[in-house]
């Protein structure tokens, strides 16, 4: 019985056999007969003559053992028929293959569909000549000449896009500015997905989910926060300077977010990536960076001290407020009010976490002494200052008494 199967190679439809009477099988559908062909009659009979001239050349070697002429001639016929048997085996290969790759195909022009009628007949010749290489390849070069500038109008369109996409990018930070507008926060939302329809770009995405995060959306923030992440990733693969403070940033906004939603671990995970990038910023840069460090750290404090991990805490915090320290001291209209943030939140570590009514206290006091000069000024502080004034009174210190004591060390200093 004479069978042939391909297994094993990839993209090869499984159990393709070509069955003892010749039929090709793939799928258990017979597509063709090898035996219509008559490539392979043409091949089969020359291996049936070379089967005769071997028989025939056994028979002489047989009756004249000892002429050598028999022999050679035996082993140069054998070696024809091995050469033929290749050929009709590769045949047998290629012809499965093909009727595989007609199964597979979608068969959707008149040259194909009559192709495969030639094949299924057995008549490999006459298929192919009905795919004329040179029509064909003129076809293909009028296809791919269309598809150039197909893909120059897209890139055309896409740049248009883009455009359209900043102008309503612009809009929606127009409408958030517009506080007599009614539903001025459904309207600028509206502005903003407008934009993202035209196109996705890092500025938009990443303004999106700023804008979701401030207020208060934070399930809808989180995805439009990781495709910045992964915008600004890619640029800083071939431009770090310039894009790696773009990862931080994102990382870092992403983290609080987390952080509001309870998921600790991958907020913490953020914070320490985004905690790396500024260090390694800052070795180089720290006048633009040791903010964004000491920011960094301020934050994962925050986070750390809500997992009660205190000793990492109290460290993160410490290193924070000495980073703001120093900066105040050449800078106090820029850093003061950091100072304060920090000092404030330590105070209410070591009156919650940490007990410490000394450092808390003291910390309290820097804190309002730091922002007292801003309280007109900068939004934020007077509630700032509040927790501060707050803490005093959980330590039962009189919270007036308390105030007052900060006034006269801001303009006197220390006594």
């Amino acid at each position: 019985m004479e069978e042939i199967r391909i297994v094993g190679s990839q993209g090869v439809i499984a159990n393709s056999t070509i069955s003892a009477q010749g039929d090709v099988l793939v799928n258990g559908q017979k597509i063709t007969n090898i035996y219509y062909s008559a490539q392979y009659q043409d091949l089969k009979n020359q291996r049936n003559e070379l089967d005769a001239n071997i028989a025939t050349t056994q028979q002489r070697i047989e009756k004249y053992p000892n002429d050598k002429g028999f022999q050679a001639e035996l082993l140069a016929i054998d070696n024809k028929r091995k050469e033929v048997q290749n050929k009709i085996d590769e045949l047998k290969n290629e012809v499965i293959r093909l009727a595989e790759t007609f199964a597979k195909i979608s068969i959707d022009t008149e040259r194909m569909e009559l192709a495969q009628q030639y094949f299924n007949k057995g008549d490999y010749t006459a298929a192919r000549a009905i795919l004329d290489a040179e029509q064909i390849g003129d076809e293909q070069k009028s296809l791919l000449r269309k598809k150039a500038h197909q893909q120059q109008q897209l890139v055309e369109t896409e740049k248009l896009l883009i455009n359209n996409a900043n102008e309503f990018l612009i809009l929606a930070r127009l409408t958030a500015l517009n506080f007599d507008l009614p539903n001025r926060f459904e309207k600028t939302l509206e502005c903003f997905e407008q934009s993202l329809k035209a196109a996705h770009t890092q500025e938009n995405t990443f303004a999106y989910a700023y804008y979701l995060q401030q207020h208060n959306q934070f399930s809808a923030a989180t995805p439009f926060y990781q495709e910045a992440l992964t915008f600004y990733r890619c640029l800083a693969e071939t431009n770090p300077q310039t894009y790696l403070p773009y990862v931080a940033m994102t990382l870092n906004n992403l983290a609080v977010l987390l952080k509001d939603k309870n998921e600790f671990p991958a907020a913490e995970a953020a914070y320490q990536e985004a905690l790396g990038i500024y260090r390694r910023l800052a070795e180089t840069n720290p006048q633009t960076y040791l903010p964004d460090v000491a920011m960094t750290l301020n934050n994962l404090a925050n986070l750390q001290s809500d997992k009660n991990e205190f000793p990492a805490a109290e460290a993160a915090y410490q290193e924070a407020l000495e980073i703001r320290r120093r900066l105040a001291e050449t800078n106090p209209q820029t850093y003061l009010p950091y100072v304060m943030m920090t000092a404030v939140n330590m105070s209410i570590f070591y009156l919650q976490s940490v007990p410490d009514r000394e450092m808390s206290l003291a910390h309290a006091k820097e804190a309002l002494v730091a922002g007292l000069p801003f309280v007109a000024l900068i939004p934020g502080v007077q509630k700032d200052l509040s927790k501060a004034l707050q803490v005093a009174e959980e330590w039962k210190l009189d919270r007036k008494a308390f105030w007052e004591e900060a006034v006269k060390v801001w303009q006197y200093g220390e006594g």
